[in-house]
């Protein structure tokens, strides 16, 4: 990154902020040190990210390591933070005066749902499975152990999109939600299998989905009734297909754009299945 910071001013949008305590509940307006304003593609309009999910985006670490002092609470669902996040839980903890062991006691149920998403903090949630909120750990990657040890508590259609559970929907087909499984990017062969099934709006998020529109050539009319950000993956990286969605419209749904890895400027390499 470069060295020659610059105070741009994002809208943090709404949520309460709990931790850390000191992060600002009230103001709209947050200045915010980007010291390379050049990391984000050039489609992206820097004015209009909201900072409340940019704390959520796992490319933007450098960036929120920079305003430590202006984090908000959407940071516990980062997957690229848990180094920050486990700072904030132990100085809490400083300032209440209780243990490491502790520290994760003061955090409250919305925080909890974030944190069951978030796959580089399993060891939180198997410490506290108590306050595990199963649905949002249904499509954590990294949590299939415990929702192969507690099959009564998986949420099927957050499954879906499970990038690791591929097993358990194959052994399960009739309980899969086809909208969130068309967006897995695992799911291709599945798909392929049951084209009659695929869900064309799931299928435009998944970074492989450009295989299955040509081999079965579907037509689909989302540019005229979506975003862009509702048709990008979450994923590091653009294909040359979601490029050329871009290119073809304008959006202005932040929210969701602000939390997209791909809105950072990556190494560009392709998807190893459309080579």
């Amino acid at each position: 990154m470069s060295k020659n910071a610059s105070n741009t001013y994002l809208m943090w949008c709404y949520g309460k902020v709990v931790i850390p305590p000191y992060a600002p509940r009230i103001d709209r307006q947050l200045e915010i040190v980007i010291n390379d304003e050049d990391c984000f593609h050039n489609w992206v309009d820097k004015k209009k990210l909201l900072w409340y999910y940019l704390c959520a985006n796992p490319n933007a670490i450098e960036i929120i390591e920079d305003n430590y002092d202006k984090v908000l609470s959407s940071i516990l669902g980062n997957p690229s933070a848990q180094h920050i996040i486990e700072r904030m839980l132990c100085e809490n903890a400083e300032r209440d005066g209780v243990s490491y062991e502790k520290r994760t006691e003061a955090l409250n149920e919305l925080q909890w749902n974030k944190i069951s998403q978030n796959p580089s903090l399993i060891y939180l949630l198997e410490e506290n499975l108590e306050k595990v909120n199963w649905t949002y750990l249904s499509a954590n990657p990294n949590a299939i152990h415990l929702l192969e040890a507690n099959p009564d508590k998986i949420n099927w259609d957050m499954l879906s999109s499970n990038p690791n559970a591929i097993h358990l929907l194959e052994a399960n087909p009739e309980k899969i939600d086809w909208l969130k499984l068309s967006a897995n990017p695992n799911a291709i062969h599945i798909l392929e299998a049951n084209p009659k099934k695929i869900n064309v709006f799931g299928l435009h998020k998944n970074p492989y989905g450009e295989l299955l529109f040509k081999k079965f050539k579907i037509y689909s009319n989302c540019f005229a009734s979506r975003s862009i950000s509702s048709l990008l993956p979450i994923t590091e990286t653009l294909s040359e297909y979601h490029k050329m969605i871009i290119s073809n419209r304008c959006d202005s749904n932040y929210e969701v754009i602000s939390e997209l890895p791909c809105i950072f400027k990556t190494s560009e390499e392709e998807y190893p299945m459309l080579k």
